[in-house]
């Protein structure tokens, strides 16, 4: 099957919708399928350029476009050149690239949309202004058009449906983790490279929104109780890291607070596996990959109670702990419990390691796989494409 996956943003990028596409991608060119990925040239973040095309393993191609026109987070004006294929997979929701794909392909190529957060509203009174309008007047109809929609959680579902989209058009279908989320690793390199002991670990981007700054001053209250635990961070600064060390400047812990960049593959999940536990408690998030890969390792994880994709396997006391978003009071309260409580520590982890298996990469392919299947047997059976 010829495979054309189109989405804003691409690894090297890092972020939740970037490892989803990445796992499709690489999931089915491993399966023999022809994939092609076609995406933005530059990294939104650090405004990095990467190269215009690439093979990547196991096996797909990579176009990137530089856009003509760039504007925040959705407005990068660029559009995928596909002169055929069998099927077109969009990993978007509002992009001007989504916009720009949909109007050129669509009645030319069977169409499947992962929405991606269709349901969250955008920051900013002008912001959720203009995608309400959206909503309304474009992207409501754009969804309804296409073969199929892949949503994350049951939020983005019950949005759907509350808009008219037929139930029969939508599959909800989470991101799925690699299995090497799930084999064991030696933590002892890492730790000796980084000068760790014990640590509990941030994992994700350095932004106000993925509540680093609440996690920053938890720790920073702890601090003195637990004078053998560090705070360690990973990920790229998106602007708040300059504030988590005033924070732990403040409070005397800056040497104990500390800041390792981007961390992938192997490291990470060694670093992951050397931890306490994750402590991830964003404002908002498409489902919480990181908790995930830390559920796989038996860690325990402690992340905020959201309206998205969360609940939908994080339950509180059961598998992980959850407080509100912002609650700095209740999150040091909750890493002190786990610092203090190895038994609850090791059954939260042991619990989380059930849960992480739903999520196995191979079996979120297999059903993504069914769905390109069933998409192109109906257009087949209409006659069009």
């Amino acid at each position: 099957m010829k495979i054309d996956l189109v989405c804003p943003f691409f690894s090297p990028t890092v972020g939740g919708a970037e490892s989803y596409s990445q796992g499709i991608a690489s999931g089915m060119a491993a399966k023999g399928h022809d994939v092609t990925v076609h995406t933005s040239l530059y990294n939104p973040v650090t405004r990095e350029r990467y190269p215009a095309s690439e093979k990547m393993e196991p096996g797909f191609a990579v176009r990137r476009y530089d856009p003509s026109f760039r504007l925040y987070h959705y407005y990068w004006w660029w559009r995928p050149e596909i002169a055929k294929t069998d099927l077109i997979h969009l990993v978007c929701y509002g992009h001007a690239c989504t916009e720009l794909t949909l109007s050129r392909y669509l009645g030319r190529f069977p169409i499947v949309n992962t929405t991606g957060m269709v349901d969250v509203p955008i920051q900013g009174p002008r912001s959720a202004w203009i995608k309400e309008r959206y909503d309304r007047l474009i992207g409501v109809k754009r969804l309804k058009s296409v073969g199929k929609l892949i949503l994350w959680y049951q939020n983005e579902r019950h949005w759907c449906l509350e808009r008219g989209i037929p139930e029969s058009q939508i599959e909800v279908l989470p991101i799925g983790i690699p299995g090497e989320s799930f084999s064991a690793y030696d933590a002892g390199p890492i730790k000796r490279r980084e000068g760790l002991i014990r640590y509990i670990l941030y994992l994700g981007r350095i932004h106000p929104q993925r509540g680093v700054l609440s996690v920053a001053e938890a720790f920073s209250k702890i601090a003195g109780r637990f004078p053998d635990v560090d705070l360690v961070l990973a990920g790229p600064d998106n602007g708040a890291l300059a504030e988590v060390r005033k924070i732990s400047g403040k409070r005397g812990v800056s040497a104990r607070v500390k800041h390792l960049g981007v961390v992938l593959g192997r490291r990470k999940y060694e670093l992951i596996s050397g931890c306490e536990f994750v402590a991830y408690p964003p404002m908002r998030e498409l489902q919480g990959v990181v908790l995930l890969e830390a559920m796989a390792q038996k860690k325990a994880v402690i992340s905020s109670g959201l309206d998205n994709g969360l609940p939908d396997y994080l339950r509180d006391g059961e598998n992980g702990l959850q407080i509100k978003f912002g609650d700095i009071d209740g999150l040091a309260d909750k890493m002190a419990l786990l610092l203090t409580d190895d038994g609850l520590r090791r059954r939260l982890g042991e619990e989380g390691r059930g849960t992480a298996e739903r999520f196995r990469l191979d079996k979120i392919l297999d059903r993504t796989e069914r769905i390109y299947l069933d998409v192109l047997n109906r257009t087949h059976a209409n006659g069009t494409r």
